[in-house]
């Protein structure tokens, strides 16, 4: 058993390990600022969201009205696109991650807030917040989004399934396919794939390529490494896995993936933490206290640090989006917010109470040791998209694995090539 100081101490760790997978109050409102101000800010649906958005934000700062968008995923990276090319001011705050931090910085959609984050850093103690997480949101020296914490994908498996068979949580993918076949039956599927496109592929992805070899993609030159006797390797396990997982696994999401779990349709497989509560919700799920959590089997699972970044075509003050950031960031709405996340405050993520009330909170720190974030390329999603797409007709058999892969590696070298990069 350990105690709430090795807790403590583990919860606190844990951020140092983010550095290596991402390579990494006052409530006066500034002034001329009119009471009908309108912030409208986007993200897509999941619990860290809608908890910030609908429950936080909206009455975050007296005299502004906060407009909430809540979208699917690919959704709001449509609109995002659109909206942001376009230089259109009607997207001022929206959600982020440090990898499509990267992609709009590149392409100065966003504000760098170096100078709002050093004005109101005592006020609102900003300093709690840990630097490695501010670091991860720093593009060429600027910061561009506000870090409110760490998500990253964990296994899920069901431990009263397992003790009853008597065995343990896979530790390596051989051992995973294994335990899908034993477990699968047609009253459950042995495991819960997702393969939707675009990012919940590259995140199923992601994990497969990181388990079995160096990754998909060179982290210096951007080449494809997918492809290699590794990658080959990977992508017949996941064919395997198709054998024993819930249907629909090449349109399920993480959505369809929560219900799966949550109706005891499937055994086990890869999840965010987000959504780990969600299995002990009376109201939703048949499963109460029966799902468990782990490192996934071989490591490499997806990081990221999550926050919200200010358009650059926005025409509301940035203070006072900027203000709307930092209100939300305060201890007492941060604390809630961890069932959701790992939170970006250090207080919080040593405290006790927290610790306590998220029993998941032992494998995501595990996990996070040996987690890994997508390559540092802006375009990442974009190149992702040939593999997944390829991936899908291996998985199908439409076309052999091997074939697949070489056949999305070139569309990769042809497309960066065309945006500039050296492959070498």
């Amino acid at each position: 058993m350990q105690t709430d100081s090795s807790k403590s101490a583990r919860a606190a760790h844990v951020i140092g390990a983010v550095l290596l997978a991402t390579g990494l109050i006052a409530t006066s409102v500034p002034g001329a600022l009119a009471q009908d101000t309108t912030v409208s800010v986007y993200g897509h649906r999941y619990p860290f969201n809608e908890y910030y958005m609908n429950d936080v934000m909206a009455d975050a700062v007296p005299g502004v009205k906060v407009e909430v968008n809540l979208s699917t995923y690919q959704q709001l990276q449509e609109k995002l696109r659109i909206s942001l090319s376009s230089k259109s001011d009607d997207v001022d705050l929206f959600a982020c991650q440090r990898a499509k931090v990267l992609e709009n910085a590149k392409f100065d959609r966003i504000q760098p807030i170096d100078d709002l984050w050093e004005k109101y850093k005592d006020e609102y103690n900003l300093g709690d917040i840990s630097d490695v997480l501010v670091d991860a949101m720093r593009v060429d020296g600027k910061l561009y989004a506000f870090p409110f914490g760490v998500n990253t994908m964990i296994f899920f498996y069901r431990k009263d399934l397992f003790d009853e068979m008597g065995v343990k949580p896979p530790k390596t993918m051989d051992e995973y396919i294994e335990l899908a076949k034993k477990f699968n039956s047609p009253r459950r599927s042995g495991t819960q794939l997702s393969m939707k496109m675009v990012e919940t592929g590259i995140n199923q992805l992601n994990w497969h390529f990181n388990a079995e070899g160096p990754g998909w993609l060179d982290d210096t030159t951007f080449a494809p490494l997918f492809n290699n006797a590794e990658g080959v390797k990977a992508i017949q396990k996941l064919k395997e896995l198709t054998k024993y997982s819930a249907p629909g696994y090449l349109s399920n999401g993480n959505n369809e993936a929560m219900v799966n779990f949550q109706q005891d349709l499937a055994v086990m497989g890869l999840q965010w933490m987000s959504r780990a509560k969600a299995m002990d919700d009376p109201e939703k799920s048949k499963i109460v206290g029966k799902m468990d959590f782990t490192v996934p089997p071989g490591g490499g699972s997806r990081v990221i640090v999550v926050g919200f970044c200010l358009s650059k075509y926005s025409d509301v003050d940035r203070e006072v989006m900027f203000k709307i950031l930092a209100e939300a960031s305060k201890p007492e709405n941060m604390k809630p917010a961890a069932a959701f996340l790992l939170p970006a405050r250090k207080t919080i993520q040593s405290d006790p109470e927290v610790l306590a009330a998220n029993r998941h909170y032992g494998a995501v720190c595990a996990t996070v040791e040996v987690a890994k974030d997508v390559p540092p390329l802006p375009e990442y999603s974009e190149v992702g998209e040939f593999m997944v797409r390829r991936v899908h007709q291996a998985l199908t058999g439409e076309l052999e694995v091997k074939e697949a892969l070489d056949l999305a590696a070139d569309e990769v070298r042809e497309h960066l090539k065309k945006r500039g990069y050296d492959l070498k």
